[in-house]
């Protein structure tokens, strides 16, 4: 152990009986923060499903209003052919008109030649261009829709959806918001890591008791902070970003038993080594009490929450995660 370690003597994890129950009985009353975690990952698991099942159901929806837009299409087509055919017809039946009463005022106008009826001739004439005006007038209505009837009419697409990403991760990603997209195209792995994804949760989780808008610089400031992405970033800046060799991994000593040289003799309960990183962790406000942990009985006063979680709770998280092999790979000296 170096000579700036502490090591931390675990208070035992036991709710005292309330009922008259052994202590045996209560001790299962004890928080389990990897039972929290696994919550966490099949809550994520839940939500993946949901976005899943609401793009489907876009799917559909696009595809039914596809199907409604021909439909509508078809009817709109059919509606202007019987237009197209009845404006036919009415040209067609006023040229006839038109023409029978050309001939009919010229008719007229050889007989009042005939007669000398110079009154009968005028008026047969006013008739005649008449009859010639309207006759001409419908020749060119017909032309146009001739001209109309063989030019290809405009159409507007129907809206077509986008298709689905293949990729389900980006198929996700598309789901969310355009800054939390930008986020999580940016650490991928952590929705393809199991473990990644359920510490995402969590640090989601923890930024919102402390009131965290999502979407905010704040939001993601404390996430990052969290999951310990800026610590390391600043290790490959100081290590393989300048061409040297990137520090070596340390491991974090193992949670010693209880025995007479290594302490515990009041009967409490194991005794965990902190780092000195690790005890500037515990108190700077790198790990802090949430919501969460007031919910699970960790702390009993609300004005704790945002305050830092201290040796004692640090030494409790790092011996839980330890025992479970996961200690090392979420916090790792810089």
């Amino acid at each position: 152990m170096a000579e700036d370690d502490i090591t931390i003597e675990l208070e035992p994890e036991v709710t005292p009986p309330a009922d008259g129950g052994t202590a045996s009985e209560k001790k299962n009353d004890t928080p389990d923060p990897i039972a929290e975690l696994k919550a966490q990952y099949d809550a994520i698991q839940v939500e993946k499903d949901s976005e899943r099942n609401r793009a489907d159901a876009e799917r559909r929806n696009a595809a039914a209003e596809r199907q409604r837009a021909e439909a509508a299409e078809r009817e709109l087509e059919t509606t202007r052919t019987e237009v197209v055919e009845s404006r036919q017809a009415t040209i067609d039946s006023g040229i006839s008109q038109a023409q029978t009463a050309s001939d009919a005022a010229e008719a007229e106008i050889a007989a009042a030649m005939e007669g000398g009826d110079w009154k009968r001739l005028a008026k047969a004439q006013v008739q005649l261009a008449d009859a010639r005006s309207r006759l001409t007038r419908l020749d060119e209505a017909k032309a146009d829709l001739e001209v109309a009837k063989t030019q290809p009419r405009e159409t507007r697409p129907a809206p077509v959806a986008p298709a689905p990403p293949a990729d389900p991760t980006e198929a996700f990603i598309a789901s969310r918001t355009a800054p939390t997209a930008e986020w999580l195209r940016a650490h991928r792995d952590y929705l393809s890591d199991d473990r990644k994804s359920a510490k995402l949760t969590a640090a989601h989780h923890d930024a919102k008791s402390e009131g965290l808008r999502e979407d905010t610089p704040e939001y993601f400031a404390h996430v990052e902070k969290f999951l310990g992405i800026g610590k390391q970033a600043a290790g490959h800046a100081n290590g393989a970003g300048n061409g040297a060799a990137a520090p070596t991994r340390k491991s974090t000593p193992p949670v010693a038993p209880v025995s007479g040289s290594a302490g515990g003799t009041n009967g409490g309960g194991p005794v965990v080594t902190l780092r000195p990183f690790e005890v500037t962790a515990a108190n700077d406000g790198t790990h802090v009490w949430g919501k969460h942990d007031l919910a699970a009985g960790r702390i009993k006063d609300a004005s704790q929450v945002g305050r830092p979680i201290g040796n004692q709770e640090f030494a409790r998280r790092k011996a839980a995660l330890t025992a479970q092999g996961a200690y090392d790979r979420v916090y790792v000296e810089q």
